[in-house]
């Protein structure tokens, strides 16, 4: 396996919650606010047609439902087992998986990032984004272990 099962269970997470809370967020805004600069700052677009709120969404969605996985598997003592409750470092590795996931979000189907070598890439974000987070989670924890 490529990562320990809690890990893997944030990638998982952070694929099925951030992009849909992400798209409808995204569209809400840029819907329902009213003409201002509260419209134009929360809809202004990052990459693409990814918008500023939408990305914020998707971080904070993703870093709640992981912290709770992770107090979630903390019960079962799983977590023991991989160390990653290590001087409360729990927080950030959940942090970490959230914002790698929205990272490769924007990264990924980007023609500006994807071509600026002209070679012919297209990623699928549904699997770019859980092995992102899974990697950002598994690095952090890295880190923790040195504590």
């Amino acid at each position: 396996a490529a990562f320990s099962m809690p890990i893997a269970i944030l990638g998982i997470l952070t694929l099925a919650l951030g992009p849909p809370l992400a798209s409808f967020s995204g569209r809400v805004a840029s819907d329902t606010l009213p003409e201002g600069p509260a419209r134009k700052l929360l809809s202004a677009k990052l990459v693409g047609n990814k918008s500023l709120v939408g990305t914020f969404a998707f971080v904070l969605a993703t870093f709640l439902a992981n912290m709770a996985a992770l107090r979630r598997l903390g019960e079962g003592g799983l977590l023991e087992a991989i160390l990653i409750d290590v001087s409360g470092f729990t927080a950030a590795v959940a942090l970490a998986a959230a914002v790698a996931g929205a990272l490769a979000e924007l990264w990924t189907n980007n023609k500006w990032v994807l071509n600026w070598k002209r070679l012919p890439l297209s990623m699928d974000d549904n699997l770019l984004i859980p092995v992102a987070a899974s990697c950002a989670a598994s690095f952090v924890t890295g880190i923790a272990l040195q504590f």
